[in-house]
């Protein structure tokens, strides 16, 4: 059933995550955990926040089973401290395969939301 809601919801995040990685794909990967003050979010950290909060609504509206999250939250989800230390984090690909691999999984889950479950 068409949902002209859920489509401009998906269109957002398809654009919303578009911009995001042109901005990521310019950066330089020696300046990926460069943060421009003490504590500052990093891209390295945003880029595996969004990774681990779509991980997070995915489980809250679907009930879906964590891959990464649960290993993750202490370095990437709420009250983690950034570093400049890149040893604390995982690969950018990896970062990068789970950001696509997880924003691709909660598009699924919103597409397959029937209408009861969306209000």
């Amino acid at each position: 059933m068409p949902n002209d809601l859920i489509d401009a919801g998906l269109a957002a995040l398809a654009f919303a995550r578009q911009a995001t990685l042109s901005i990521i794909d310019a950066l330089p990967e020696d300046k990926i955990l460069h943060q421009p003050f003490p504590e500052a979010n990093h891209a390295m950290w945003i880029l595996g926040h969004l990774a681990c909060t779509d991980e997070f609504f995915m489980n809250k509206i679907d009930g879906r089973a964590f891959n990464k999250f649960e290993a993750w939250q202490g370095k990437f989800f709420m009250n983690s401290k950034p570093t400049a230390n890149a040893a604390d984090y995982p690969t950018l690909a990896e970062v990068k395969e789970t950001l696509a691999n997880n924003r691709e999984s909660l598009i699924s889950c919103f597409k397959n939301m029937d209408e009861a479950k969306l209000r």
